[in-house]
């Protein structure tokens, strides 16, 4: 009798150590450390009008409070932490799915208001650096580059 007691723990305890599997050993190195962390919207900039070889920052003061959360499921949140609320035509707010093209180093956001297609220059622990086309106005659809640094 003991013997089976014994064999059926041991046989529970395999049972729950192998449905604890961790969603991050399935993700690339790249999405481990985009998923690994809460992101903070660092800068957000565009080419100039009056002088096109330089950016120029499109940064609102609410725009300090949001932030990005990709998680290892797959499912991204850009929050809107801001007490007032923030004007939405600067940067787009939204939720839904995301994902990494490694051969290419594009961060796709399929949202549920928008989709969005970045490629991204700097990837590192602490910082993400990525230029995308803005269609938040279809009148307003610029190149941005937004850096975000971690939380």
């Amino acid at each position: 009798m003991k013997t089976l007691l014994t064999l059926s723990a041991f046989a529970g305890g395999l049972l729950l150590i192998a449905c604890n599997k961790d969603d991050n050993d399935n993700l690339s190195p790249d999405e481990k450390i985009l998923s690994s962390k809460v992101w903070k919207i660092q800068s957000l900039t565009t080419k100039s009008t009056v002088n096109p070889e330089q950016d120029s920052s499109i940064m609102k003061d609410c725009i300090n409070a949001a932030t990005i959360h990709l998680y290892t499921g797959m499912s991204f949140d850009l929050k809107d932490n801001s007490t007032a609320g923030c004007d939405s035509t600067v940067f787009g707010f939204d939720k839904g799915t995301w994902s990494f093209n490694e051969t290419t180093d594009s961060l796709y956001l399929d949202g549920t208001k928008r989709d969005v297609a970045m490629k991204v220059s700097t990837l590192a622990d602490t910082m993400v650096v990525a230029t995308y086309r803005d269609n938040v106005s279809p009148t307003n659809n610029r190149v941005k580059t937004i850096t975000l640094k971690k939380k």
